[in-house]
């Protein structure tokens, strides 16, 4: 089954989350917030391409001017390593990570969600492994 429309992707992920027992803290027209693991999330769609998505994992580091340097490196490393995601500093504060992805179809779809949940995991042990450097 293809997607028709941006709503088509907002449905089908809340459905993913309900089915994963994963409360939604809030709701609009093109963004989901949630907590899975006592992590917060964003899941952000498009008005110009129904097909693209992000998940997006804020706020995970803060950045100061003690460890500024270290967090930059820290940040290349992530982007050089995982495939799909991005770390990025915001405003100079704090690190954000985004995995990106494009879905023509729903066949599937939930596999590609479990598979971007997995990645984050992967992200934060590797962040975990280097944070004591910090």
């Amino acid at each position: 089954m293809y997607f028709c429309g941006k709503k088509v992707m907002l449905n089908t992920f809340k459905n993913y989350l309900l089915t994963n027992n994963i409360a939604i803290q809030n709701e609009d027209k093109t963004t989901i917030s949630f907590k899975k693991d006592d992590l917060y999330y964003l899941f952000i769609i498009y008005k110009d391409d129904p097909f693209y998505f992000r998940i997006i994992l804020p706020n995970i580091l803060q950045v100061t001017d003690d460890n500024k340097d270290k967090i930059k490196q820290l940040v290349n490393d992530i982007n050089l390593k995982f495939k799909v995601a991005k770390a990025f500093i915001v405003d100079d504060k704090n690190v954000w990570i985004s995995v990106e992805q494009f879905a023509y179809t729903i066949d599937k779809i939930d596999d590609l969600f479990n598979r971007i949940f997995i990645l984050y995991t992967s992200i934060l042990e590797e962040i975990k492994g280097k944070i004591k450097d910090l």
